[in-house]
């Protein structure tokens, strides 16, 4: 509980609360304009405040940290069961705060870090455990028992617009007195699961790790790539390696060539053997009795001189065909020799090749082997990447079964434990139901049940929709939080709600809450803080024997200045419901 709120700015309105209900109330003077509003009077900075002291986040130049107010400490006395505790706050320096009175063991008096601070709040509070990295914060918890901002009234199960589902669940699930930890098993593996599916989005998309290809496809590429390194590792074993592999290969060349130019030589002077055999047969010596007769068919007759001379040509002719065959024998011998010695050089040459190209065959050259072996060395990286992706996505898939698996045996553990805490779960669903029905004359569900993802939380009163009814959705919530806190070792011991609760609801329902809430605070022995606009109070709706002015413990007005909360006119900054995402 608070029993008040000052400062060390003397113009500063000190608050004083009291036990059960409390309504800071802003009213509009007959002074006033028919344009003026009680707004900017103080009623969300009074909350803005209690933020402040019980350690919220800060940022420079929003909420109350601005130029005008640098130089206030904001003091509070507070009691948790029987411990009276006085905060201090300063302006300027936000992050240190002074505390004294009955402080708990294991922390010390004077100033302390903020999160020195929170944490003796949450175990004063909440019964938070120091050191507990997965229990909610004493900053999430105590925000759905002071909400602040237009966000944290658009569901009854969050304390800004837009929550992630995974402190959602936590916080309400510790308020609710179910197991809270399989809140955090489900984050812990929606956290895997998240890691996994973007690995298998990656993969398909063809950017992790370079894997372009189905595990499948991958895996049969496997099998390949493994028979051709067999392959090469066999010939590498078997390869022999010639120091003068080169010139060995060269000098083969060489002689083939010779052994060619042999060859067609040989061809060549054979076909002029050939020619010359041909003309030999050819030829025939020129016979004088033919010329004779041959003359004489011609009708001419052949003197004694002129028989002498033609014997003469015949004798002529016979020593010119002497002497040709006797030229033409000797190139027959000349080219036979020379064609016998060109088959013996090809012999000798081919005998000679043979020995270099069995060399060859059996020994293989250096930078043959260097290149082989590069490429042998090139597979077996490949098949070192190949394999790797194979398990990477091999992984993936067993990751994705291992979750469906974990998740279903966490939903089974889930739903086990919903069971064994029956008794809390029933508590609060008889509590809001009974809440509803006193605002509404209906029956209000608080839905509790265990989802894909974890516990899920939802409300259903009928002709729910409208602004009002949603709104009065958080007040009924909010009450059966404190309900079933009030019997705990650790309560905060209040509930503070601004004006914006009360937007859009019908007078009679405003009527009956704020009855409600007071008859609830008193009987249940904790404090209800509510600010209000004085004309928005539904006093003609109120029952008789309802008196709501002995509630009314600070009031804030617009006839001056010095009516205002703080004394003073600051710049107004409406805040957005984000901005209390770290509470």
């Amino acid at each position: 509980m608070i029993r008040f709120i000052a400062s060390s700015d003397p113009r500063f309105r000190p608050v004083e609360f009291r036990p059960g209900m409390n309504i800071i109330l802003a009213e509009r003077t007959k002074e006033s304009t028919k344009t003026d509003t009680c707004n900017g009077l103080g009623k969300s900075t009074l909350i803005e405040i209690l933020h402040f002291l019980l350690g919220s986040s800060t940022k420079s130049a929003k909420g109350i940290l601005v130029p005008e107010l640098e130089d206030s400490i904001f003091t509070t006395e507070m009691t948790f069961g029987h411990r009276v505790i006085e905060i201090s706050r300063s302006i300027k320096r936000p992050t240190r705060i002074s505390i004294s009175g009955d402080i708990p063991d294991g922390f010390s008096k004077g100033t302390i870090g903020i999160e020195d601070f929170t944490e003796m709040l949450g175990q004063l509070s909440f019964g938070l455990i120091p050191d507990d990295e997965q229990s909610p914060s004493f900053r999430s918890l105590i925000s759905y028992f002071i909400r602040r901002g237009i966000g944290a009234y658009l569901n009854p199960f969050e304390y800004f617009a837009k929550m992630k589902a995974y402190p959602r669940q936590l916080n309400n699930s510790y308020l609710l007195g179910l197991d809270w930890k399989i809140a955090s098993a489900f984050e812990a593996l929606g956290a895997r699961a998240g890691v996994i599916n973007q690995m298998r989005r990656e993969a398909k998309a063809g950017t992790l790790f370079g894997i372009e290809r189905k595990l499948s496809e991958l895996e049969v590429a496997k099998v390949r790539l493994e028979r051709e390194i067999k392959q090469q590792a066999s010939q590498l074993k078997d390869f022999k390696v010639h120091p003068q592999y080169r010139e060995i290969e060269e000098e083969s060349s060489r002689l083939t060539s010779e052994i060619h130019d042999a060859s067609n030589q040989n061809f060549h002077d054979r076909r002029i053997l050939d020619l010359y055999q041909a003309t030999l047969n050819e030829e025939h010596e020129a016979s004088p009795v033919l010329v004779e007769q041959m003359y004489k068919e011609a009708g001419l007759i052949f003197t004694d001189q002129i028989k002498k001379e033609l014997s003469d040509v015949l004798e002529f002719h016979k020593q010119v065909a002497k002497n040709r065959k006797t030229y033409v024998a000797q190139e027959q011998e000349r080219l036979t020799r020379n064609i016998r010695d060109r088959e013996a050089l090809i012999l000798k040459l081919d005998a000679k090749r043979s020995e270099r190209l069995q060399i060859l065959q059996t020994h293989r050259a250096l930078d043959e082997y260097t290149v082989l072996q590069k490429r042998h060395l090139e597979m077996i990286g490949q098949l070192d990447t190949l394999s790797r992706q194979i398990e990477m996505l091999r992984k993936i898939e067993m990751g994705k079964a291992s979750i469906d698996v974990d998740k279903a045996v966490l939903s089974k553990r889930a739903m086990t434990s919903l069971e064994e805490h029956s008794e809390q779960r029933e508590d609060a669903i008889v509590a809001f139901d009974n809440y509803v029905r006193q605002l509404y004359d209906r029956p209000g569900s608080l839905i509790i049940r265990v989802g894909k993802e974890g516990y899920e939380f939802n409300t259903k009163i009928d002709r729910m929709g409208s602004t009002g009814i949603d709104f009065m959705t958080v007040f009924c919530y909010d009450f059966t939080l404190s309900q079933l806190w009030r019997n705990r070792d650790s309560f905060p011991g209040l509930l503070v709600h601004d004006s914006i609760i009360y937007d859009g609801v019908d007078a009679r329902q405003k009527a009956r809450a704020l009855e409600l809430a007071a008859k609830e605070s008193s009987d249940f022995g904790f404090q209800y803080i509510c600010t209000f606009n004085a004309d928005e109070l539904p006093v003609s709706d109120f029952s008789p024997e309802f008196d709501f002015s002995k509630y009314i413990t600070h009031r804030l007005t617009d006839k001056d200045v010095s009516g205002s909360l703080l004394g003073l006119r600051i710049e107004s900054r409406v805040e957005k419901s984000e901005d209390f995402e770290s509470a």
